[in-house]
């Protein structure tokens, strides 16, 4: 198989589709991408060369361009969502304590979806589009500071049709798996879903 990386978008169904993966890919090594360059950089440096030469997956919450070259030339693959139930999803994510770095702000126990949706969270707007235009940082603003937004659009949807090899979307699962296993040559996968939302305790919009 050829190197892949999933361009792992926020509340896509992203966890499902890793988990799929792994066991699309389970004879050699995977490697975990984040938002931060430098980070993955020290990482991958601290392998071995058999143990680089071994990596055949990259996953993770790391923009279209991660910095890390072996990731970067890898055949990329993502999923994408409407993005009102994205943010809706997002929402109950925070809701449910799922999200460390916003508890403290956010407390489950005394929760505010006005005060969350009013925060001006960087991932409450346009994260698809972030994500497939930025460098490095993940869903943080970056270029988009610096473009109009019919800049930015463009600019993802070129990168989505020129740098991506394939996606799905969330709200076509299983059809979205028989593109990639088609494409990708795969066994069709037999999946339980993960990281859903608590089914008795959901946000009301």
């Amino acid at each position: 198989m050829d190197r892949l990386r999933f361009v792992h978008i926020p509340k896509t169904a992203g966890t499902t589709f890793t988990n799929i993966l792994r066991r699309q890919y389970p004879a050699k090594r995977r490697f975990e991408l984040n938002g931060d360059i430098a980070s993955n950089l020290e990482r991958f440096a601290a392998l071995t060369d058999e143990e680089k030469q071994d990596v055949d997956l990259f996953t993770g919450h790391a923009p279209i361009i991660s910095g890390l070259e072996e990731a970067d030339r890898a055949t990329l693959i993502t999923f994408l969502r409407n993005p009102v139930s994205r943010v809706q999803s997002f929402c109950q994510h925070v809701f449910e304590g799922k999200s460390p770095h916003l508890i403290k702000q956010f407390p489950p126990y005394h929760f505010s979806l006005d005060e969350l949706l009013e925060s001006g969270g960087h991932e409450l707007s346009n994260v698809q589009t972030k994500m497939l235009i930025n460098t490095g940082n993940g869903t943080s603003p970056l270029l988009m500071n610096q473009m109009s937004p019919a800049d930015a659009r463009d600019m993802a949807l070129d990168n989505l049709q020129n740098k991506i090899s394939h996606f799905g979307l969330q709200e076509y699962f299983d059809e979205s798996l028989i593109i990639f296993s088609s494409a990708l040559n795969w066994k069709m996968p037999v999946y339980y879903t993960r990281n859903t939302k608590k089914s008795g305790n959901r946000i009301k919009f």
